[in-house]
């Protein structure tokens, strides 16, 4: 992944971590600087403001696919079949197609204190259905087309009924765009294979911190402790200290331990050169050479842990 970071980096904008990503997205592309983003619709319905170059030069497409896809019993890229991609759309020219749309930014939510009086509760949701009405919600998702760039916000489509390229021409877009633009969004919406951004607790900082991970990497600088940043928001780290506190007790036990050793190597000296004694032969020297050997691989085990 962090390959085809680098790879995308030597094409991308001079200035894309300086700024923010709706700049590069949205100024870049409609100046004419780039040929080619990842983005929401944001460029779509800002492709008709004064300033832009992208009036008849904007193409939408969904997200790409892949033919190969990783099969998690192997381990290995594999070439698409129904059994390992269910979802995959067949294309006769190529074959199977597996996608993964992305829902990022997975939306926006409202809530209403428990605490506030019940005036003030019916207050904020009636708001809340004022701002969700359709009339409402409506005119910030479909705009006018000829507004500036600066005016026209980032939302996109959340009913059904905004998904209707009449009311995208009614506003001046070209309906082919429109389209192309109102296809993409159903086609993902429906996928099986969608992709929600990640939703635990901590999950934004955690993304934030791979962010900056990302970027320190692109820009050639140190890579942070990801596993130490991830465990601390997760709660979990534990600093990697010294556990011994045996303290001076510790000298007795070393000195214990050479003792113990050079008595096991002086009773298999003993059982080598009495071997043919009768009371060792009887003991099965083989046995107790095992016993001085274990003894020493015991004491390996606890200083070296191996």
């Amino acid at each position: 992944m962090l390959r085809l970071h680098e790879m995308h980096n030597q094409y991308g904008a001079t200035d894309e971590f300086q700024k923010e990503v709706n700049w590069i997205n949205n100024v870049h592309m409609n100046e004419g600087r780039c040929v080619l983003t990842y983005m929401w619709g944001d460029l779509f319905r800002r492709s008709n403001a004064k300033g832009s170059i992208l009036h008849d030069k904007l193409g939408i497409a969904r997200t790409p696919g892949s033919e190969m896809v990783l099969n998690r019993a192997t381990g290995n890229l594999e070439k698409c079949a129904r059994e390992l991609c269910p979802y995959a759309i067949y294309h006769e020219d190529i074959g199977l197609v597996n996608s993964a749309p992305y829902a990022a930014n997975g939306g926006w939510g409202a809530a209403i204190s428990g605490n506030t009086s019940p005036e003030k509760q019916k207050a904020l949701a009636d708001f809340f259905l004022w701002a969700a009405s359709r009339d409402q919600s409506d005119q910030y998702v479909i705009p006018k087309s000829t507004l500036p760039w600066y005016e026209i916000n980032g939302q996109d489509p959340w009913r059904k009924s905004q998904l209707d390229v009449d009311k995208w021409v009614a506003q001046g877009f070209d309906r082919d765009l429109s389209k192309q633009y109102v296809e993409s969004i159903l086609t993902n919406l429906v996928s099986k294979n969608v992709a929600v951004e990640a939703q635990f607790p901590k999950a934004g900082e955690i993304m934030s911190v791979l962010d900056k991970v990302l970027h320190d990497y692109l820009l050639g600088d140190t890579i942070a402790p990801i596993l130490e940043i991830y465990q601390r928001l997760r709660g979990v780290f534990v600093p990697n200290e010294e556990k011994n506190h045996l303290g001076g007790v510790r000298y007795i036990g070393m000195a214990l331990m050479v003792i113990i050793l050079w008595s096991s190597m002086g009773a298999a000296v003993w059982i080598i050169v009495l071997r043919n004694e009768m009371v060792v032969k009887v003991s099965q020297p083989l046995f107790l050479g095992l016993i001085c050997l274990g003894t020493y691989h015991g004491l390996q085990y606890h200083l070296y842990g191996n």
